[in-house]
């Protein structure tokens, strides 16, 4: 599993060569993106899974384990993460699964 969320206004920089970044483009960029990735599992009776992070942006993640929530709309898990903090806030995502069909 791999998720990959960016903000739809995440800016460019300046450079094809992200080497040459500026200090602030880098941090506007990290900070308006996340991925992660590794295995999950369901815990159907329960109504969560449980992704073992084996790879991330955020490097505290490596080797955590998530628990999220989910509910099933149709065939495809809407996915809600507790509270995280954020900002000095907490915030909470909904996600949707989807899948994507093959273009050659």
């Amino acid at each position: 599993m791999s998720a990959l969320l960016s903000h739809p206004e995440r800016p460019v920089y300046r450079s094809e060569d992200r080497y040459t970044a500026t200090d602030t483009e880098i941090r506007d960029s990290f900070l308006k993106f996340l991925d992660y990735c590794g295995i999950y599992a369901f815990h159907e009776n329960e109504g969560f899974m449980l992704h073992r992070v084996q790879g991330s942006s955020l490097p505290n993640w490596v080797g955590s384990v998530q628990k999220r929530f989910y509910v099933l709309n149709g065939s495809w898990p809407h996915h809600l993460t507790p509270p995280i903090p954020t900002q000095g806030d907490e915030w909470a995502s909904i996600l949707v699964w989807k899948k994507i069909e093959r273009v050659d």
